[in-house]
This record gives structure tokens, C-alpha cells and sequence, in this order.
């Protein structure tokens, strides 16, 4: 078994003061058990089906598609979204009854089949019904109701039917693991092809910093400090898949909130021209509803790719002609704003110490109003105890925390005594728990895992606030008056907005 230790550069040292007999607050016992059992993780514990695992721990070159019956059945399949199990035998049975000669798959072959190339498997975990938390993990794994709102897992009318014998679930979420998808990838020439975006630029970033002493252009990811560093350090490989986890709520009804969070999985290693199209882009997971707690969730999928670091992820290399060993390696973990405090364990941009980035701005809010903004200039007449420093200067960025004080200011909040301390230490630091990633030995550090939102702030937010500013439509708070406003809410008028189009 292969275990990916830390590098003694990486700067990272285990939580202290975080062993569960010593934590007091419940959400931190909850993290920290999560915490622990991914840095245990294997295969092995996995419901995998058998011939999953075997060809993740023994690759072969994937089966050729040259058999017409097995592309007939698998058009029939794809012909239709979410065909039904009749419905595929219905025109099965057509086309053997017009092609007699013909020997068709049967439904549960021809997935079996799709997966197989694909390398997309669905594993449905246990949830509660109301979305409070996933049964997963050595706290909620082995409960029959919800911690949170103790409604029953299983279908109590099934239960008293049976006698006990059956359990069914009430409801399940859905998590495709990522080295299948992986071993897919490669598989194929074209597939192998792509992943050697990765290698060749890592090579003439390094050609040009040796020519140059620096980059001129930043072109990627790949061109940051971060990458180069751990490729130096040999954190990465070249043959090695680089990940970003990215992970969004989904409104899939115009007039109702997100009732639908998914994860997805990047690579790195394609070319920017491809790797956030739909086509190339790993599914993680789909959770119903909203989580109350998210990492019981994720954990199935953090579980998965901490085995593959810990013992390995052999493929076939369709351009090699050979079977490569390979470590997953996570480069980055995404979200906006709310998403990303369920990831990091922080308090999220609403927070006194809002900062996804960790660094040490105060944010401030309207007096008797429990929402911090990130407001730099101080408001005139502006004196709210806690947060009435003065303005800060954006022309001198303030450094991000680093990987020690932030380690610090983690264990000062798991070393809380009680409720009432915890808040108190929370609010002084920004952090409420240990983020579930600290269980991914391979990865990169805490601080620099999760980065700046400049798609939401660029593209969504910045353009709402300067509309809502210029037509006078943000919300007005006495003794403020928008009759004071006309100098630069310009198109407060409708006739002049109108006339701009």
C-alpha cells in the first residue's frame, strides 16, 4: 500500500489539541471523525462493485468497439434520456424480430458496458430525507435515524412488514468516484493526448523561468507559484492527474431556491480550451435538497480519491501502450461565498473575518445589523464598536494568513471550553471547524487550497451593485434619502434609462 506522507516543506502538522475525547464542541467532534477516517481511507472499504475495483486495481486496455450488436445496443440506450428497462426491451425486441440474427445486450449489460468505457459509476449512500446529513462516516454511519431531526433512515412500513429484514432506505444521494473516470480519460489515444497539456506546459514554464527569471505572461493555472513549487518539491508528477473540486447549489425550477447541490471534478491537466466543457468535465456528486452537513456528503468522494493517493492509481496509458502508477493530486477546492464555507470551515463572507483567502481584513456592518461587508474606506460618521478602523489602503494588499497561523488560530477554536467561548473565538478568527480536506494527505496547503471568486465578483455581483447603484434601487436607510443620490444614480429616472436602451 502506498502512502502519500507530507513533505517536510509543506508546513502542515496534525490539529493539536484535536483528538475527540478532547473536543467539546459538537461540530468539531463531527469534523474531526471525518478528518481522521479519510486519512485512513482504502478501497477496500468501499461498496465498489467487484468488477469496479478490479479495474482499478488491475487496469487493461479498454475493449474495442468494433462489435455492431454492442454499438446497436449502446445507440439504443443513449437514444433516449433516462430510457426506462421496458422501454429499451420494447425495441430490443423489435429490432431482433426484424434481425432475428441479432444479439442485443440486456439492459443491465449494456450499463455495465457504458461504465465500463465511460468510467462513470453511480454509488447511492443513505440520506435522511429531509437532507440533514448523509449516513456516512463513523459518526452517522451507524445511525438508524438523523442526528439532527431524527427522522427514521429506513422505510418504517418495509420494516414492519419484513419483520426487520429489509432495510430500506428512504432516500439516497448519488456519488460518481473519480478514478474510474480517471483511468477513462487515459484510455483512449485522444484522451491520452489531452492529458499531455499538463506535461508539456509544465516544461516550458520551467525553460522560461530558467531563460527568462520570470513568466511574462500568465497564461493558466498552471503558471502560478503554487503549481511550480509543488512540481519542484516532486509533489507532482507528470504523470499525475491535477484536480479542482468545484461544488455549486442547483436551481433547477425558475421560481424555487437551490433544492440541488452537485460536485464536480477538474483536470488540470487538459488544456483550458477543454477542460470546463461538459464533455470533459468528471461528475462528483448529486445531493438532494440542501445539507446541513455537507462534508457527510463529500465524504464518499474525499473517501474515494484518499484511497487512491494512499494506495495508488494504476492505468492504462492508451499513447504508452502500458500501465502507468499515478497519485491524484488536488490542486484547488471551489465555491462561492456560501458554498465555500461548508469546504473550508470558515464563517463565510458575511463574517467579521470574512476573507476566503484568510487574510486579516475586518469586515463592518450597519449598527444593530449582524452582516459584515468588506467595506476598505470607513463611512463618514461611521463609529460601530468592533469595526470603526480606519480605511484600509488598497494600493498595499495585506499578506494572506499563513499555513502556521492559521493552524494556531484553528486550534484556539478547538480548545473552547463551551458554547459561548466558541462563538467569541470564532467571530475573533474567522474559523467555526477543521476543514473535512485535512483529511487529503495529498493536496495542496490549507491556505492556498481554496481560491479567490473572481467569476461570481467580475461577472455577477460588482455589475448587480453598479445597477442597483445607478438606477437607485439599493435600499435606502434613514436618515439617508435618495433625494441625495441623484449626483451619481444617474438613470434613477426611467426616461433616461429608457433612452439608454
Amino acid at each position: 500500500m502506498l502512502h502519500d506522507e507530507r513533505t517536510e516543506d509543506s508546513g502542515e502538522t496534525s490539529i493539536p489539541g484535536s483528538t475527540p475525547e478532547e473536543l467539546l464542541i459538537d461540530e468539531h467532534r463531527i469534523a474531526n471523525a471525518y478528518i481522521e477516517a479519510l486519512k485512513h481511507a482504502s478501497l477496500d472499504d468501499e461498496n465498489l462493485p467487484p468488477e469496479v475495483l478490479e479495474r482499478l486495481q488491475y487496469p487493461r486496455a479498454p475493449p474495442k468497439m468494433d462489435d455492431p450488436d454492442t454499438i446497436m445496443s449502446l445507440r439504443l440506450y443513449l437514444s433516449s434520456p433516462n430510457i426506462s428497462v421496458e422501454c429499451y426491451n420494447a425495441i430490443c425486441e423489435a429490432v431482433c424480430f426484424r434481425h432475428p440474427e441479432d444479439s442485443l445486450l440486456s439492459f443491465d449489460q449494456v450499463k455495465k458496458k457504458l461504465a465500463e468505457i465511460t468510467g462513470v459509476v453511480s454509488l447511492p449512500v443513505d440520506m435522511c430525507p429531509k437532507s440533514c446529513h448523509a449516513y456516512t462516516g463513523p459518526i452517522f454511519g451507524p445511525l438508524t435515524k438523523c442526528y439532527y431531526c431524527g427522522e427514521p433512515r429506513y422505510d418504517p412500513l418495509v420494516l414492519e412488514a419484513t419483520g426487520g429484514k429489509v432495510k430500506r432506505p428512504r432516500q439516497v444521494f448519488h456519488t460518481m468516484p473519480l478514478g474510474p473516470q480517471l483511468q477513462a480519460q487515459r484510455g483512449t489515444p485522444e484522451g491520452a493526448t489531452d492529458m499531455l497539456y499538463l506535461q508539456e506546459t509544465t516544461k516550458s514554464i520551467f525553460v522560461e523561468l530558467k531563460q527568462k527569471k520570470k513568466i511574462e505572461v500568465y497564461k493558466d493555472a498552471l503558471y502560478g507559484t503554487k503549481y511550480c513549487d509543488a512540481v519542484k518539491n516532486g509533489q507532482i508528477s507528470e504523470d499525475d492527474p491535477v484536480l479542482v473540486l468545484s461544488v455549486d447549489g442547483v436551481q433547477l425550477y425558475r421560481d424555487k431556491k437551490s433544492d440541488c447541490w452537485i460536485y464536480i471534478w477538474i483536470l488540470l491537466n487538459l488544456s483550458p480550451q477543454k477542460r470546463y466543457k461538459k464533455r470533459y468535465i468528471l461528475p462528483g456528486g448529486i445531493i438532494p435538497g440542501k445539507p446541513k452537513n455537507f462534508d457527510s456528503y463529500l465524504y464518499v468522494g474525499l473517501h474515494h480519491l484518499s484511497a487512491l493517493q494512499r494506495e495508488g492509481l494504476p492505468m492504462w496509458d492508451a499513447l504508452k501502450k502500458k500501465v502507468i502508477d499515478t497519485n491524484p493530486y488536488l490542486a484547488l477546492a471551489t465555491a462561492d461565498g456560501p458554498g465555500l464555507a461548508m469546504l473550508d470551515g470558515t464563517v463565510g463572507h458575511t463574517g467579521a473575518l470574512g476573507c476566503r483567502v484568510h487574510c486579516a481584513v475586518v469586515g463592518r456592518h450597519r449598527p444593530g445589523a449582524p452582516c459584515y461587508y468588506p467595506a476598505h474606506l470607513k463611512p463618514h460618521d461611521y463609529n460601530v464598536s468592533g469595526c470603526d478602523h480606519d480605511s484600509i489602503d488598497v494600493s498595499r494588499p495585506l499578506p494572506p494568513r499563513s499555513i502556521e497561523e492559521y493552524e494556531n488560530k484553528l486550534a484556539f477554536v478547538l480548545a473552547s471550553a463551551n458554547q459561548t467561548q466558541f462563538e467569541l473565538r470564532r467571530k475573533q478568527t474567522g474559523i467555526a471547524k477543521p476543514t473535512i480536506f485535512s483529511g487529503i494527505l495529498h493536496r495542496a496547503k490549507i491556505t492556498d487550497l481554496f481560491p479567490l471568486d473572481i467569476m461570481h465578483a467580475l461577472n455577477l455581483n460588482i455589475p448587480e451593485l453598479h445597477h442597483r447603484l445607478m438606477r437607485g434601487t439599493m435600499d435606502c436607510i434613514a436618515p439617508d434619502s435618495k433625494d441625495a443620490w441623484a449626483e451619481w444614480a444617474v438613470f434613477m429616472d426611467n426616461d433616461r434609462w429608457e433612452a439608454h436602451g
